[in-house]
């Protein structure tokens, strides 16, 4: 009876142990994948953050550069408005600037006749034959020795009107040689005189 007893309770101990064996590497499997299930929630809410912090780098430093372009378009934008100021500033006077210089031109005999000569060539080349009229300033002097265009004849007058330069006329058609006539095209003048103030500046030029 004894013996029967102690049997069992050795089995019984035995099965205890088996179960406790079974239990514990159980609870272990449980906690080695509960470790790894934890250690990749981690690692994919690290990389969740990485990801996210450089999104939000690449956003920051995409918004820096579209407020440093804004900035600098704008920037720009005054420059050349201040530029288009000062420009249209120094054109407002460019006209009679111009003017006052070319007439000053005039009192110079030797420009005088060239002015002149010049002069009866375009007209040569612009006005139709026939009877030509004109009228000039009192001091141009004895007109320069030229060759007149077949059929044409010019008949020249002094007028006291007339500062500088000359007139010519062939029916309906002019030529207007005056310094008002020269100037006629304020636009070009002034592109002529940009020109010029670009050509000085880039010379090392001082500008007038």
């Amino acid at each position: 009876m004894n013996a029967v007893l102690k049997q069992g309770s050795d089995a019984l101990a035995a099965l205890m142990a088996y179960v406790a064996q079974v239990r514990d590497r159980k609870l272990g499997e449980i906690r080695a994948a509960a470790a790894a299930e934890c250690e990749k929630l981690v690692g994919s809410a690290r990389a969740r953050a990485r990801a996210q912090i450089r999104q939000a780098l690449r956003e920051a430093r995409a918004d820096a550069d579209a407020r440093i372009a804004l900035a600098r378009a704008a920037m720009q934008s005054r420059l050349r408005r201040q530029r288009q100021a000062l420009t249209l500033a120094a054109l407002a006077g460019v006209q009679q600037r111009v003017g006052a210089a070319v007439g000053a031109r005039w009192a110079d005999r030797a420009t005088r006749r060239a002015w002149v000569t010049m002069a009866l060539a375009e007209a040569a080349r612009s006005l139709p034959a026939g009877a030509w009229t004109g009228r000039h300033a009192p001091d141009m002097g004895a007109l320069p020795a030229t060759t007149l265009p077949d059929g044409v004849t010019l008949e020249l007058r002094p007028d006291a009107d007339i500062a500088a330069g000359l007139r010519i006329r062939c029916g309906d058609a002019e030529l207007d040689a005056t310094p008002a006539g020269l100037l006629r095209e304020p636009q070009r003048v002034a592109a002529l005189w940009l020109g010029e103030l670009e050509r000085r500046r880039g010379n090392g030029k001082a500008v007038p």
